[in-house]
């Protein structure tokens, strides 16, 4: 039996030394995750209150392409509208999920491929639905829009 023993241990230290996986070690530290969170202005003749927290369930991530480069550690991206009383505009915020911070040319390349979303994809789509009667929904996207990228942390 003890040779049977000797044979796996000698097995198993082959394997090791020959780069076999580990196991993991373990993390102190759990991994919180963050909200990247992206904002932009909308159209003054879309800014109505009525559009206050309107929120719309499409996935931005679904459409991650090989060819825009987002990271995998993004994930997630819903859009959701916010009025601000004291100025009497409206926002968008379009809202993912990540694992951690992003580079520089990763958020820019994030803001740009929201923007394509906002401006012709998701946005376009979102923009052509009626949100009561004769009333449709405010367009996400426009020309001069103002865009800014924060982080939330848990």
């Amino acid at each position: 039996m003890s040779e049977i023993l000797s044979e796996a241990r000698q097995k198993a230290v082959m394997q090791i030394e020959a780069g076999f996986p580990k196991e993991p070690e373990p993390k102190n530290e759990i991994e919180k995750p963050i909200q990247i969170v992206i904002k932009g202005d909308c159209l003054p003749e879309d800014s109505r209150e009525v559009f206050d927290k309107l929120d719309y369930h499409q996935n931005f991530s679904e459409y991650f392409a090989l060819r825009h480069k987002i990271p995998d550690c993004v994930s997630e991206g819903y859009m959701h509208f916010e009025f601000d009383h004291e100025t009497k505009k409206l926002y968008v915020f379009v809202i993912y999920d990540s694992t951690r911070k992003l580079t520089e040319e990763e958020e820019n390349l994030l803001i740009s491929y929201t923007q394509g979303q906002l401006s012709d994809g998701i946005g376009e789509g979102f923009e052509q639905l009626e949100f009561a009667d004769g009333i449709f929904n405010p367009s996400p996207w426009h020309l001069d829009q103002e865009i800014e990228l924060t982080y939330i942390s848990e």
